[in-house]
């Protein structure tokens, strides 16, 4: 999502795997791509020894908080912790999440976390619920039932189990939801005020993923990745993109065509994405669903193009991550974040007509230099379709 974010991603990637590195994962990478990825591993490398020194008392102050939502903090700082102590295991922060888990039934977030950001070598979180859904699933729909995102485990489990009638009964619960809530957003503010409260910490991982890419200036005083943006890359992770919704609506080419009964649920699933989903991931989501099932929406497709839009224009400005990140915390919208910020750097909020995503960056002389060439096509009796052959595509195959 953020430019400068990428190296964070890949801070937190190498983190959790170093000091172990893949190079094959990388074979189909060119060479200047590979020279840079080497270039911010090292630099990454090089800085662990130091987070591992201030995060390491963090983590243990926050283990022996009384808050369930500190030992919630601490289970989920895998990323900033030294992978080759056993006071950091996975089995250590598992038990954590557990107890905060127990310790706060009625605290949604505890729960959520608890559901989908369960640390390695955990095991189950207790013995209630099935095999294979998480323990304390009855709890998170006990909680919150009216978000469809809360029953992906059941409609998992039932896929998982080739379960027909299962799959039905929670894709129907999907379909009536009147949210489809990750709490991306709700963890975010938690970890923003978390990273807030440890400047020494923000400040020396804000200068590790500015120093990581080489393609950014020397970080300047104030210059620093906020806690906001830290905290929605790290939040991220508890959101259950729903991939298994494109298998469990037809797209499985082993499984028998849908049911026109099926098909009804999985579109009316789609569209609450859509409407309902409060990231960019969630409505790319339900628009793909759509798709999917053979259906159209104007308004959505409209929206993702001005999605990628907002994304090629802004993300070029200076620490415009920054300013997303605090007013996608403020709104609770990520696309209506992105908006305000553009509009408030004078930045033109859709694209000229014939721009297309493959397009990384804008530049304002675009528009005349488009206007120029559609005069010139007019003069040439050229159309617009055989000027740019993508315009006469349908907008899904456009982006």
């Amino acid at each position: 999502m953020f430019t400068r974010i990428a190296a964070g991603v890949l801070l937190a990637l190498l983190m959790d795997a170093a000091p172990a590195q893949d190079a094959a994962a990388a074979e189909d990478a060119t060479a200047v791509e590979m020279e840079l990825v080497i270039a911010e591993a090292k630099a990454i490398l090089q800085s662990l020894p130091r987070v591992y020194e201030i995060a390491g008392p963090v983590f243990r102050d926050l283990s022996v908080s009384t808050a369930p939502r500190d030992w919630m903090l601490a289970s989920q700082l895998q990323t900033l912790l030294d992978p080759l102590d056993p006071a950091y295991s996975g089995k250590v922060r598992a038990e954590l999440l557990r107890n905060a888990a127990a310790a706060a039934p009625d605290d949604a977030l505890v729960q959520w976390v608890a559901m989908t950001a369960m640390p390695g070598d955990g095991g189950k979180v207790g013995c209630a619920a099935p095999a294979g859904l998480p323990a304390n699933i009855d709890n998170v729909l006990r909680l919150e039932s009216d978000n469809g995102l809360a029953w992906l485990p059941v409609l998992s489990h039932a896929y998982q189990n080739d379960d027909a009638l299962g799959m039905d009964a929670a894709l129907a619960r999907m379909a009536a939801a009147e949210r489809f809530d990750d709490h991306v957003d709700d963890f975010a503010k938690v970890l923003a005020q978390f990273h807030a409260d440890h400047p020494q910490l923000l400040q020396t991982l804000s200068k590790i993923v500015r120093e990581a890419d080489p393609r950014q200036p020397p970080q300047e005083p104030g210059d620093e990745v906020s806690a906001e943006a830290f905290g929605i890359m790290e939040a991220e992770r508890v959101s259950p993109y729903p991939l298994l919704l494109l298998s469990v609506c037809g797209g499985d080419p082993q499984s028998t065509p849908l049911q026109p009964t099926r098909r009804a649920i999985c579109a009316d699933v789609a569209q609450r994405m859509l409407r309902l989903g409060k990231s960019s991931d969630l409505q790319t989501a339900g628009l793909s669903l759509l798709h999917q099932l053979g259906e159209r929406d104007t308004a959505a497709e409209a929206a993702a193009r001005e999605y990628q839009w907002l994304t090629s224009v802004i993300f070029q400005s200076p620490d415009v991550d920054n300013d997303v990140a605090a007013e996608w915390l403020r709104s609770g919208n990520e696309q209506q974040a992105m908006r305000t910020v553009a509009q408030a750097r004078g930045l033109p909020l859709t694209p000229p007509p014939f721009w297309q995503p493959e397009e990384l960056s804008y530049d304002p002389d675009d528009d005349a230099l488009d206007a120029d060439e559609e005069a010139a096509d007019a003069a040439a009796g050229e159309t617009d379709a055989e000027a740019d052959p993508s315009a006469a595509a349908p907008p899904d195959e456009r982006f």
